[in-house]
């Protein structure tokens, strides 16, 4: 197996990539002995793209071929396969690394510890493509993984946004790679335990994209808090650090600064303190460094109530301990009432007891999913103090080292390993594979509490076992051409994809799925659903019986949802139970999640428009929903969206998006909303830069500057015409942050248009038709009729009608945002003369100009 690592590089003089591993397995090269790809082939002459023959990186019959994009990090300006942070060679490790003896040196520079690791699939050979993080090169790196032939590819790269699926071009490009046969992993995201995060590409359903949760082995560090007269506040916590005993104990929002967000300065504590930071908003290490400038012996992290009981045991710069919220909480509660207590901080001690794992780690991004509806994450694998290989390494000195490092990107790879072992083991498609994963997925994983069930927008279908998933009596295939074919915009319903779970976001009243199942060998199954909430499932048939592989069977899923709410998600499982002589065979535990929110009509998303007229129409077809008595439309705009022209350059900064306000790379824009407005849009309708950011705030503060903590929407997708669009937004002052995360080249200023729109009522218009009255569930049209002579080309007007079943419920239904945007004439009429006398000839000259609709035209 060939696995692909598109990531910051790798460093090919760790041991976790040599030829021959700790326990003498000599590697076998799939190309030939001496042939290699990348910077190791003697041929590679170079190109606009990636870098040429290397003749001092040292590939292997391991590390068969390493590639360096010429476009990549321009902090750095990389352009070798050396890996520039350490992040990717901690992934290539964690997928395929040897089984090797590891020296764990911690951050502190006095614990360290030796212990033997291994990646998932510690035989299979490795290509690294230094890649991350530009489009241009990670299109490159998708293009050429899939030439060199790899099998697995990891992907521990993604944004915050939900994607364009068959329109970006890393989701459009792994569609490719799942065509070529290719398994591909990638992470969900790391901005949870909050709804709605799971990111980009992760939503897409041709990845298997990747939650994290923890290991069975933690480093549980304990802090001792003292003051006379008082009992000992003993707090377990976690961290890989050397101990310190005795020392005055502070809280960092005494000093000015409670999140520790800056470097203190130096001699702010002159006794060697303990200080406490609260978490948020950069790195968890990072504080603890920014506490070390300022004098500081020790480091507590207490946590945010967003992340409550979660905790990461990080290699901090001095002894240190990350606590929960509770008690944080206690402790801060404590030093202020003891402000001479003393602390001490025990030291890390390994412990590997079971109850450690399967614990969602706060962070791993969660459900649903924003771009389509099926579950996300797809399943869940360890991503919390993942000890792999390390290291950055810009000059290629060849630099050895092994460190933690908590992510879903660490999660991601753990997939990415098992798939190679799957993919060794069977002739099964990547589709199967992700399929078996998630049928046989690991149900027992808890909530970041470490004490409530998971949901599936927590864990997808479980934490991934790869000897359960090898034993899955069937499998599910699906096709890049019903991939392709799922596209909404194409008329297509991502719902009906063969898929290992089922979802809807629109279900009125029942919904159904139907799954095709291809046995691996002969059983007998009852099928049977359960669920906590109200709604009510069924399924046909109630048994399955498989006598041998290879036979397929269809499934179908009822969900009967008219005693729910609205608006909330339901889970359930469809569960598979080994019947008689099958149930003597095997011990699966088989199952597919089920999500469900309940609607009172599947209306679109958008109604969006481009027309070369200033008057016409639309219709919305094969709409459903309940029973409407009397049609009732409420409406907003058209709006003429208020355009904003800018010049950006490259943030250099890119992953914070509000360090360089107004510097030339990031701009805002400030605007007010009135109290009951009926929608306000922000979107970037043209840009040189290939990669513009969005962001969307409420001014809470009303200071006129943006914070991470007022966005309200954030559109940060791989491409650059972002879209932020909120219906009826509380009143109140915006900003709008567009950043340029990816100059259109080196130095460029690139020029960026930015339209704002807020909807405050009906512009008489536009004006919205539907049946007097509908049962429901009948299918029924609804047409959007506009005229607007103000409209002129290269403008974008914005609206939203509601459907209503009565004037008493104008809204029932649900409302419907309007995008129009209008484009040069279509038609063209023009004449020879302007003035003509009885009997001169004039010539008409029509004009029909390309249709750029999704629609036929007749004039």
């Amino acid at each position: 197996m060939i696995v692909g690592i598109i990531d910051t590089g790798i460093n090919p003089t760790n041991p976790s990539f040599a030829d021959v591993d700790a326990n003498g397995f000599d590697h076998t090269n799939p190309f030939g002995a001496g042939n290699y790809v990348g910077v190791c082939d003697s041929s590679n002459t170079g190109g606009d793209d990636h870098k040429a023959y290397d003749a001092t990186f040292p590939c292997n019959d391991k590390l068969i071929g390493a590639w360096g994009f010429t476009s990549v990090d321009g902090q750095n300006g990389a352009v070798s396969p050396w890996d520039y942070d350490g992040h990717g060679s901690h992934t290539a490790s964690t997928v395929a690394g040897n089984v090797t003896l590891a020296t764990v040196n911690g951050n502190d520079g006095v614990i360290t510890e030796d212990l033997t690791i291994s990646g998932v699939a510690p035989r299979a050979n490795i290509i690294a493509y230094a890649a991350c993080c530009t489009g241009s090169a990670l299109t490159a790196a998708i293009d050429q993984a899939i030439a060199d032939g790899v099998d697995v590819i990891n992907y521990s790269i993604g944004s915050d946004g939900a994607s364009s699926l068959w329109e970006d071009f890393d989701t459009v490009g792994y569609l490719a790679a799942r065509d070529a046969g290719i398994f591909v992993a990638t992470s969900a995201g790391n901005n949870g335990p909050d709804p709605n995060t799971v990111g980009s590409p992760a939503d897409a359903p041709w990845l298997t994209s990747v939650g994290a949760s923890t290991h069975n082995r933690a480093y549980p560090n304990t802090l001792t808090t003292m003051a006379a007269g008082q009992p000992d506040l003993v707090i377990v916590g976690a961290g890989y650090t050397s101990g310190l005993s005795g020392a005055p104990i502070v809280y960092a929002g005494d000093f000015g600064d409670a999140l520790c967000l800056e470097p203190f300065a130096a001699g702010t504590f002159t006794s060697g303190e303990i200080v406490i930071c609260d978490r948020g908003e950069i790195a968890r290490v990072e504080k603890g460094q920014n506490v070390l400038a300022g004098g500081a012996g020790g480091f507590v992290l207490a946590n945010d109530a967003a992340n409550g009981d979660s905790l990461v045991g990080d290699a901090h710069y001095l002894p240190g301990v990350h606590i929960t919220y509770d008690d944080g909480v206690a402790l801060k509660a404590f030093v202020a009432a003891n402000p001479t207590a003393t602390a001490d901080i025990s030291g890390a001690v390994r412990d590997l007891s079971p109850s450690n794992g399967d614990k969602m780690a706060a962070f791993s991004s969660r459900g649903a999913n924003r771009a389509i509806d099926i579950v996300s994450p797809s399943v869940t694998a360890p991503g919390v103090d993942i000890i792999a290989a390390d290291g950055a390494d810009l000059t290629g000195s060849g630099v050895v080292s092994w460190g933690f490092n908590s992510g879903t990107s660490m999660a991601s790879p753990h997939v990415a390993g098992a798939g190679a072992l799957i993919m060794g083991q069977t002739t099964w498609t990547p589709a199967e594979i992700q399929s078996a994963m998630m049928l046989s997925g690991v149900r027992s994983v808890l909530k970041e509490d470490g004490a409530t069930q998971a949901d599936p927008f927590d864990m997808g279908s479980g934490r991934v076992d790869v000897a359960a998933a090898l034993a899955v009596p069937f499998v599910l295939n699906e096709t890049t051409a019903n991939y392709a074919a799922a596209d909404p915009t194409l008329g297509g319903d991502p719902r009906t994809l063969n898929l290992a779970s089922m979802a809807n976001s629109q279900c009125v009243l029942e919904c159904e799925w139907t799954r095709t199942l291809t046995s691996t060998g002969a059983g007998v199954f009852d099928l049977t659903l359960v669920t906590d909430s109200d709604m009510v499932l069924d399924v046909t048939p109630s048994q399955i019986t498989f006598t041998g592989a290879g036979e397929t069977v269809d499934v179908t899923v009822t969900a009967d949802v008219t005693a729910t709410s609205t608006g909330v998600w339901m889970f359930g499982w469809l569960e598979f139970s080994p019947v008689g002589a099958t149930a003597a065979a095997t011990t699966a535990d088989i199952a597919m999640p089920i999500a469900v929110q309940s609607t009172r009509g599947d209306l679109p998303s958008l109604v969006s428009i481009t027309t070369g007229r200033d008057t016409g129409s639309y219709v919305v077809q094969g709409l459903t929903a309940i029973t409407i008595t009397d049609f009732t439309t409420v409406i907003g705009g058209l709006t003429l969206g208020e355009p904003t022209d800018m010049s950006l350059g490259v943030d250099e900064t890119n992953d914070d998006p509000f360090d360089n306000i107004n510097d030339g790379t990031v701009e805002v824009i400030n605007f007010a909303v009135a109290t009951g407005s009926n929608r306000v849009v922000v979107e970037v309708v043209e840009s040189e830069s290939p990669d513009i950011d969005l962001f969307l705030g409420i001014d809470a503060n009303n200071d006129g500057l943006p914070s991470e903590d007022e966005i309200v929407c954030q559109s940060a997708t791989a491409t650059a015409l972002e879209y932020c669009s909120l219906l009826s937004p509380a009143g109140g002052n915006y900003w709008a942050v567009v950043q340029n995360w990816d100059a259109s080249g080196e130095g460029a200023v690139d020029a960026v248009s930015v339209v704002v729109a807020v909807v405050e009522g009906d512009e008489g218009n536009m004006d919205v038709y539907g049946p007097a009255s509908q049962g429901a569930l009948d299918p029924f049209d609804v047409t959007v009729v506009f005229d607007e002579p103000a409209m002129a080309a290269g403008e974008y007007w914005y609206g939203s009608f509601s459907v209503g079943t009565d004037p008493g419920n104008p809204a029932a239904v649900g409302v419907v945002p309007v995008d129009v945007a209008r484009v040069r004439d279509d038609v063209v009429k023009t004449a020879s003369k302007t003035i003509a006398a009885n009997g001169t000839e004039v010539t008409y000259t029509i004009t029909v100009n390309p249709n750029i609709t999704a629609k036929d035209l007749t004039y």
